[in-house]
């Protein structure tokens, strides 16, 4: 849980503009994403899978050009 002193940062506006800059750097949004339904593992694999195919089959194509 992210805990933002509202004082201490000078005002509501400057405290919503460190609250996202946390919330994105703890990944905290994505995680909340991935938890609203679930998955089975057997999914995730292959989402996983895919994923690393795709960046393969990018990263080759990239070198090629180079």
């Amino acid at each position: 849980m992210l805990i933002i002193n509202v004082e201490k940062c000078g005002g509501f506006d400057r405290a919503v503009k460190v609250f996202k800059k946390k919330a994105k750097s703890t990944r905290l949004v994505e995680e909340l994403r991935m938890r609203k339904t679930f998955s089975k593992p057997s999914e995730k694999k292959r989402a996983e899978k895919l994923k690393a195919e795709f960046k393969n089959n990018w990263m080759s194509s990239h070198q090629e050009e180079n």
